[in-house]
């Protein structure tokens, strides 16, 4: 079994022009995976979770539904596909 890591990411900076929280977390959400497909293509570790971290909770529950909306579309894609 390959090494583990965990990766944590601050949403400071997003809200201002044209970057909302909800954007910045799904934009980090999706390079993760990216860099993660890659890794698993080595003997890298592999990234076993993502942690938002942020201070206010209209900003942290933007971040959460975009985070949902991503993962519905991702699995509808997945099922649209197939393997």
């Amino acid at each position: 079994m390959a090494a583990q890591f965990e990766l944590a990411a601050t949403l400071i900076g997003s809200g201002g022009k044209g970057i909302t929280p909800g954007s910045a977390a799904q934009l980090i959400a999706q390079g993760a995976f990216e860099a993660s497909q890659k890794l698993q293509q080595g003997d890298w570790p592999q990234l076993s979770r993502l942690v938002f971290v942020e201070f206010y909770l209209d900003r942290a529950s933007d971040a959460w539904r975009s985070l949902q909306v991503q993962a519905i579309g991702h699995a509808r894609r997945a099922v649209s596909t197939g393997p």
